[in-house]
């Protein structure tokens, strides 16, 4: 009886077929390339097979590679182009009102000659490739007819007739102007930044950092989020109020202020609260800097902190 089973088992015994061999785990690779018959030479065969699927998966995979590398840089030399401008010098004479706009882009405005304004502005497109030639008719339609308004002594910058032809575009603007210029600046997305300007000043930004320099008139300053920071050589009233965005005040070394700060969530430092009593509330201060009567300074901010020096 055990003879017969044994027999039995011998005659069903059928040697592996290739394709099961090929699933056959890669550390018996040497002995099978060694093993004499038909199972040795099918595993050869798949193996051979095998390395040549993989060079060519690497050979598809390496050319798929400079495809997508050829079309980076053919993305990058149509953007990498010059970006558009135009530059035009406006004669004025006496105090000069300026309104300068950048939805994006920033405004930037420093002292030049008392008896011109110059105004450079710098676009650049903004969409993808799918709306690359919107933009840039817009920018060359900007170049051939420059956003600005001249009634004597009064200019508005960055208002065009058509305003879809800020669409798609950032526009920079550098401004030039006599040192007593009233400023009124405004941005949505961009900075603002103004440098050493002796008339009053007015700015508004919805994102973006404000920075006030070498200020000697009164300032407002509003943003929905972006710090603001502002510094004044001579004593003039100062209203800032920002939603989310630091607060600092450089105050004149010489003169009186009245100064008034609040924070809804954050704490008010600076010279202002370094005599502060202990358990006072470190988000509301009010304080006469210097001589009695001068200027009112006001401060507010809503989830930042204001520091006053």
């Amino acid at each position: 009886m055990w003879r017969k089973a044994t027999a039995l088992t011998k005659s069903r015994f059928v040697a592996p077929k290739p394709d099961i061999a090929a699933n056959i785990d890669r550390t018996d690779e040497v002995s099978l390339l060694f093993h004499g018959g038909k199972l040795g030479a099918d595993r050869r065969r798949w193996i051979d097979r095998r390395d040549k699927l993989n060079d060519d998966e690497r050979l598809v995979s390496v050319m798929g590679w400079l495809l997508r590398m050829a079309g980076v840089l053919a993305s990058s030399a149509v953007f990498g182009s010059d970006p558009g401008s135009f530059d035009r010098t406006l004669n004025v004479t006496g105090t000069v009102e300026l309104d300068a706009k950048s939805d994006r882009g920033g405004v930037y405005i420093t002292v030049g000659s008392a008896a011109s304004v110059r105004v450079r502005a710098i676009l650049k497109p903004m969409y993808g490739r799918l709306d690359l030639d919107l933009a840039e008719a817009n920018i060359r339609a900007l170049e051939m007819n420059p956003p600005i308004e001249q009634i004597g002594n009064r200019i508005r910058i960055g208002y065009p007739k058509d305003p879809a032809l800020l669409r798609g575009v950032s526009m920079r603007l550098e401004i030039e102007i006599p040192p007593a210029t009233q400023v009124c600046a405004q941005t949505v997305s961009g900075g603002i930044r103004i440098d050493g300007v002796l008339g009053s000043l007015t700015t508004e930004t919805i994102s973006g950092r404000t920075e006030i320099r070498a200020a000697k008139g009164p300032i407002i300053a509003e943003s929905r989020s972006g710090a603001i920071q502002i510094a004044q050589i001579a004593p003039a009233p100062i209203r800032v109020r920002t939603k989310s965005g630091r607060i600092t005040a450089e105050l004149a070394k010489q003169g009186g202020y009245q100064v008034e700060a609040r924070s809804d969530s954050g704490k008010v430092s600076g010279w202002a609260t370094r005599d502060r009593k202990q358990g006072a509330d470190r988000r509301r201060f009010q304080k006469q800097r210097g001589a009695p009567g001068g200027p009112l300074v006001e401060l507010v901010a809503h989830s930042s902190e204001i520091e006053i020096n």
